[in-house]
């Protein structure tokens, strides 16, 4: 059984959010390893969605680093 996503939720504009699905692609595929993330609606949110903790916080602190406040969720 796979361990429980953890969502990291933002809002941002479109041209930002192309930044971030990137982002999100090289986070979950760091290292040589890879793991299961995806993106979905939630209102006036985008969710970015893993399986794993580190691909999550890296996603994270790129967020802070664009000056995108993002709010994380454990699912599960």
């Amino acid at each position: 059984m796979s361990k429980p996503p953890h969502a990291v939720f933002v809002t941002a504009d479109e041209s930002a959010l192309e930044d971030l699905r990137n982002y999100a692609y090289a986070a979950a595929h760091r290292g040589g390893g890879s793991t299961e993330h995806w993106e979905q609606q939630a209102g006036a949110e985008t969710a970015f969605c893993f399986t794993d903790w580190n691909a999550a916080f890296l996603f994270m602190m790129h967020c802070f680093g664009q000056n995108i406040a993002p709010r994380i969720e454990h699912q599960g």
